[in-house]
């Protein structure tokens, strides 16, 4: 009875068991996806796979020869995007200005030519992978967002590469010895230029070019039979028919002070062969003088002159547009006299005077005009020789006394000195100690400038009033009331804060 029990007991627990099963499996049946969910779990990994993508950004250049075409070629680009390769000329060892761009695609790029900028090349460029960040198919750098591509290490991707830039120079000038010819002309059998330039005729200056006497202008390639007006004045037996090129505005000669400057051969060597002209002179007086800065001693400088008789050389202002009062005078010999300086009067100096060759007609040795015989020498055409020229006079120069030496002094001559009081180049002078000590002063927006062996710094500060007063060194410059002369240096050591400044 028992056992029939335990078995009815087992078999109703196991029919539990397995309908509990049945129940159970029902509930854990798994919850269908929406199917909109699958693109956001693509989405998703896809993402995850970009982030992850390894960088291979790439540049293989090699060194190479520029052609006529002044293109470059980049042998292979690999790029992860859209973007640009970008040529920049080397400064200070790196990657300097951009001379030329052209555009590569994702992925790879091979032979690639970058149109440059021949002006600006360096003997080594570099290619430099930049992105196309922006508008599409513009470049957009440096004031935009296709900043330079980077490799797997975070370095821009830039190799240098080597150019050499083939240069054929043709420049030459053929030119037979000659008499002056009509007009004061010299004729140039052929000129070969590689650009358009001048044909400058040059006077011979201690065996070499010296002053020009004239200029014509010459186009690139082949010029022949070109004539040059020349000064006969200063014209010598040999002179030099110098190749320049026209570097600065087209078709205005612009040398010594501009970038004309004298054209080379394929050795390097200046284009300027001599030749030897024939003039027919009778009078020779001449002068020629240069724009200059007054020099120390408050004197001028005559590069040259030619007197037929001994004579002087007469410094005059300007006056009216032409020569007016006398400002000092040297004498000069019968012959040639170079760097003859002529000792001035500042005070009554113009911004343009002129160099006036005078005879020494009556007592040998003494300068006698207006009242006196030195007459004013005249030249072949019969004029009077008395070339201008332009003076600048600085505004501070080199001054000085037997007791203390060089100092500095204003265009006057009068001493400067620096007060021990001012601070940070800010002047405290004012009032009653202005009225004793006046400041050096210039006009609003001019620069002061030194004359030649002052190696300071001049400057300028604002004192309270508006004015602009001169500092050297920092410090500002005064003069002292009392000194009534150039040399004077009554001021110096006054209550030891007023001092003459050293050049």
């Amino acid at each position: 009875m028992k056992r029939t029990n335990m078995i009815t007991l087992f078999s109703a627990l196991l029919i539990l068991l397995l309908t509990l099963a049945a129940c159970g499996g029902q509930t854990a049946a798994p919850t269908p996806v929406p199917p909109t969910q699958e693109p956001k779990m693509e989405e998703a990994k896809q993402t995850h796979e970009d982030e992850n993508m390894p960088v291979t950004n790439a540049v293989v250049v090699a060194g190479q020869e520029l052609d006529e075409s002044n293109t470059v070629t980049i042998d292979s680009v690999n790029a992860d995007a859209d973007g640009w390769i970008v040529i920049h000329a080397q400064a200070d060892g790196k990657p300097g200005p951009i001379l030329g761009f052209a555009p590569v695609t994702a992925g790879e790029n091979s032979h690639v030519t970058v149109e440059i900028d021949l002006e600006m090349v360096t003997d080594t460029l570099y290619a430099m992978l930049h992105v196309d960040e922006g508008t599409a198919g513009e470049f957009e750098f440096p004031n935009g967002p296709d900043v330079p591509a980077k490799d797997a290490e975070g370095s821009i991707v830039t190799p240098p590469f080597a150019v050499e830039i083939p240069v054929t120079v043709t420049n030459a000038v053929a030119v037979s010895d000659q008499q002056l010819g009509e007009g004061n002309t010299v004729t140039i059998d052929q000129i070969t230029a590689d650009v358009d330039g001048w044909i400058v005729i040059h006077a011979q200056a201690d065996g070499k070019p010296g002053p020009i006497l004239g200029f014509a202008p010459i186009t690139a390639g082949e010029n022949t039979a070109v004539t040059v007006q020349i000064d006969p004045e200063m014209a010598t037996d040999t002179l030099y028919a110098m190749l320049h090129i026209d570097e600065g505005a087209a078709g205005e000669f612009e040398f010594p002070n501009g970038p004309d400057v004298p054209a080379k051969d394929a050795e390097g060597s200046i284009v300027t062969p001599p030749f030897a002209v024939e003039i027919p002179v009778t009078v020779t007086n001449a002068v020629a003088v240069s724009d200059q800065q007054l020099g120390e001693g408050n004197t001028v400088t005559i590069d040259q002159i030619t007197a037929d008789v001994d004579g002087w050389i007469v410094i005059h202002a300007q006056a009216d547009g032409k020569s007016g009062p006398i400002l000092g005078f040297a004498p000069v010999t019968a012959g040639e006299n170079n760097a003859v300086t002529v000792e001035i009067d500042p005070e009554m100096a113009t911004d343009t005077l002129y160099a006036m060759l005078h005879v020494d007609e009556g007592t040998a040795g003494e300068f006698e005009f207006p009242d006196g015989p030195d007459v004013p020498a005249k030249d072949a055409e019969d004029n009077i020789v008395t070339p201008s020229f332009a003076l600048s006079i600085p505004t501070v120069q080199i001054g000085g006394n037997d007791a203390l030496g060089a100092f500095l002094a204003a265009n006057n001559g009068m001493t400067l000195y620096t007060f021990a009081n001012d601070a940070n180049g800010k002047s405290v002078c004012y009032g009653e100690c202005a009225t004793n000590w006046p400041p050096l002063l210039v006009e609003a927006g001019e620069t002061p400038t030194a004359a030649a062996g002052i190696s300071g710094e001049l400057g300028t500060t604002t004192r309270d009033d508006g004015t602009i007063q001169v500092t050297y060194n920092g410090s500002p410059l005064y003069f002292w009331f009392g000194d009534q002369n150039p040399g004077d240096a009554f001021g110096n050591g006054l209550g030891n804060v007023w001092f003459v400044v050293t050049p």
